[in-house]
């Protein structure tokens, strides 16, 4: 079926396999990213090459670009990609996001091939970097031409010695030195004697006003240029390394390098403006309170000011609608950050007053994204004794012989559950919960994951002690996979499937809190 073609492209969805059949005059190539695919079918029609491309629509959604090479011509096939209505609707979608967005701004933007618009703000982040730079950085290599074309000057008044000049107003300090030269000030006076004229060769200390390009405003913008190019090195770097969270992604890598390449021909074309006269003779220096406050007065000062403040120290939030469009993470990891903060809130929710937050793990910085780190902790301690904590990513290691006594080990192989949450007593563990993520919602999708939760739950040890219930939490249950969802199944097994998107999803959670405070419950 042909896909319709929406405002921002092909309309289609997350999970789809879309088939490209595309005709060329030269031998085609399809890219994603700068990752050629690799053609189904390929034939010759007379001088006309024809191609068949398949992509699956995997993980991610948002508007997903395609290069056609056809010969030295270019052509963007652009998809707009909505999320699998079987796991979240379009309007959860978009919430999802709106929700991350309020954690911070930068935690939705990451490196999979769906993008969103967003406005810009005053953050850093790596990978949005070269979505401002392609936005914004024209507008600013143009607002600086124009300066270095009629930069503001300067009026320095300064004395020079030199031959005496008719026309150049006097002062004091030439009056007295024409005093003590009678001839030359009768000269000048124009009452010389017949067959005298002032001696044109004397050199006289007379008061001058110089022309100079060293203005404090051409100053800052030296200043804040010099800070956008110093910038894009350190995007451009960023971009270029291989480090990061989690297992290294040969797509993602290969993404970031492309936009690296983007960054290098941005910092070719400022360089060009960074070597001319200008920027050579003028020192730069941070502005001033005068530059600031004389900023709005010009509106090309002000274009500068504003432009290069967004490119130096670039931020993007999420925002439908607007002409700026950067890369989100993946769907299942937007679901697993949504999920981990909707517990931070619901955790904080149930707990009485006299509890109190000990512990909050910050969002850190990674070269292409922002996120809680691995293994990042929240704590909440009760008013006697009691401790509550929620592990994000907690690693569980390699079984060895006993007795074990690793905080985190595991009877067998390795394993990182998303969450654990763990209850503690006077310093002693009173009972555990594993919660893991599934963006997933189709019966043998949950069935596979259930599966997986169940070697969790049989193998995993916290402090030598098994874990008291497990559960996956997911967007959505279909039909056939409803009962690991059903509370009397729930209660049964302290074992199944919550809807994050259900009303009571955090019951069997509080039920699991309520028995580790009271086990008689």
């Amino acid at each position: 079926m042909a896909l319709s073609k929406g405002p921002n492209g092909y309309v289609c969805s997350e999970g789809e396999l879309i088939v490209f059949a595309v005709r060329t005059a030269h031998l085609p190539l399809l890219e994603l990213r700068g990752v050629a695919l690799t053609p189904i079918s390929l034939s010759q029609e007379g001088t006309t090459f024809v191609a068949v491309y398949e992509q699956l629509i995997d993980v991610w959604a948002g508007r997903t670009s395609f290069m056609l090479k056809d010969g030295d011509a270019e052509q963007w096939l652009t998809l707009d990609i909505g999320p699998n209505e079987r796991k979240v609707g379009l309007s959860a979608w978009e919430d999802l996001l709106e929700e991350l967005s309020t954690v911070s701004a930068n935690l939705p933007w990451g490196m999979s091939p769906g993008q969103a618009s967003g406005r810009l703000e005053p953050d850093a982040l790596s990978a949005v970097h070269p979505a401002i730079i392609e936005n914004q950085l024209p507008t600013f290599l143009n607002l600086l031409r124009r300066i270095v074309a009629d930069p503001p000057s300067a009026s320095v008044r300064v004395r020079t010695v030199s031959r005496l000049s008719l026309s150049r107003a006097v002062d004091r300090k030439t009056v007295l030195w024409l005093s003590r030269r009678p001839l030359e000030l009768v000269g000048v006076m124009g009452k010389a004697p017949a067959g005298y004229s002032p001696n044109s060769q004397s050199l006289v200390d007379q008061p001058s006003v110089l022309r100079s390009l060293d203005h404090p405003v051409t100053r800052y913008i030296i200043f804040l240029t010099l800070k956008v190019r110093k910038r894009l090195v350190f995007t451009r770097d960023k971009l270029r390394s291989t480090s990061g969270h989690g297992v290294p992604d040969p797509s993602v890598i290969a993404y970031a390098r492309l936009l690296s390449k983007k960054v290098d021909t941005a910092l070719t074309a400022l360089d060009g403006i960074v070597n001319s006269n200008l920027f050579r003779v003028v020192p730069p220096s941070p502005p001033t309170d005068s530059v600031l406050q004389s900023l709005p007065d010009h509106p090309l000062y002000s274009a500068i000011h504003r432009v290069g403040r967004h490119i130096a120290e670039p931020g993007l939030a999420y925002a439908p609608g607007q002409d700026i469009y950067s890369a989100l993470k993946h769907s299942y990891d937007l679901f697993e950050l949504l999920v981990l903060y909707r517990l931070v809130a619901a955790i904080e929710a149930a707990l009485a007053s006299t509890w109190k937050a000990t512990k909050e793990a910050p969002i850190e910085q990674f070269p292409f994204e922002d996120r809680p780190a691995d293994r990042s902790l929240w704590s909440w301690t009760g008013p006697c004794g009691e401790r509550l904590e929620l592990i994000y990513q907690a690693r569980f290691q390699p079984a060895r012989k006993p007795p074990d006594q690793r905080r985190y080990a595991s009877l067998s192989s390795q394993a990182v559950p998303d969450y654990i949450l763990a209850f503690w007593k006077d310093g002693e563990l009173v009972s555990w919960l594993i919660l893991d993520a599934k963006y997933r919602s189709g019966r043998q999708p949950i069935q596979e994951g259930l599966g997986e939760l169940h070697r969790y739950r049989d193998a995993l040890r916290l402090s030598s002690h098994p874990a008291s219930g497990a559960y996956i939490i997911v967007p959505n249950l279909q039909e056939g996979a409803t009962l690991y969802g059903e509370q009397e199944y729930q209660s049964s097994h302290n074992f199944g499937a919550i809807n994050v998107y259900n009303k009571s999803w955090f019951q069997q959670i509080l039920a699991w809190y309520q028995s580790s405070i009271d086990p008689s419950q």
